[in-house]
């Protein structure tokens, strides 16, 4: 996103997509979970557009450094009950998925349709060869109208936390998934320990920033990989 800074308006754009997907994931996922009947004290909280209660510092620093972050830990504690620590099956495991998955699953949806906005709105097609990581960088976006700019920037941004969020690494909804559902042995435990030390933060820091085949960090790629059929489905 700090690339983005010799084009103001596309940088705060780019910023302003990526606080509004960590709000509007955070806001889902706590309305679903209580939905589901967990009723943590905090819940009622985080079910209010507050985005200090969404927001991640780990996640805010990477999204500055690499285009895209992450949002706090959705709220499942409630839902796994004694699985917090693995093996969570039945429905137990599908109403903890259900609220991991809906906030990233909101992203995307809001994302194409910002993107459908941008469209509407007269931005040109989005050309073939466009990745979501250019526009993350603030590449070939400030030679648009100032409307089209704006809602091409939030949607590329909204979807790519919600892309990002679905990779099965802790602390991402995905990763967190992962540990729900494995099993509570010692490996598995050791890697719960691991990535309550912060250690998953590593790995996205080192997969998001450092470009490891071309150009492109792996993690960079791989929302390219999923995005980019979005991006084109909607955008061309």
């Amino acid at each position: 996103m700090l690339y983005a800074l010799r084009h103001p308006l596309t940088f705060l754009a780019l910023l302003a997509g990526f606080l509004l997907a960590v709000l509007v994931r955070g806001v889902v996922q706590a309305s679903t979970a209580r939905w589901l009947g967990a009723r943590d004290a905090d819940l009622r909280q985080r079910q209010r557009p507050d985005i200090r209660r969404h927001i991640d510092p780990f996640g805010a620093v990477t999204a500055a450094l690499a285009g895209t972050g992450w949002g706090s830990p959705a709220p499942i504690e409630g839902i796994l009950g004694r699985f917090a620590y693995g093996r969570a099956r039945g429905a137990v495991a599908v109403r903890a998925a259900t609220v991991l998955l809906s906030g990233p699953l909101a992203c995307i949806a809001l994302g194409a349709v910002l993107l459908a906005a941008y469209r509407a709105a007269g931005g040109p097609a989005v050309p073939a060869g466009l990745l979501p990581s250019d526009i993350l960088h603030g590449d070939a976006v400030h030679v648009l109208d100032a409307g089209p700019e704006v809602l091409l920037c939030l949607g590329v941004a909204t979807l790519a936390v919600g892309v990002l969020a679905l990779i099965p690494i802790p602390p991402l909804d995905g990763g967190r998934l992962v540990l729900a559902l494995a099993p509570a042995t010692a490996g598995w435990q050791r890697v719960r320990h691991y990535a309550d030390q912060n250690w998953g933060v590593l790995v996205l820091l080192v997969l998001l920033l450092i470009p490891f085949a071309g150009r492109t960090p792996l993690l960079l790629a791989l929302v390219d990989a999923i995005g980019q059929p979005i991006l084109g489905a909607v955008g061309r």
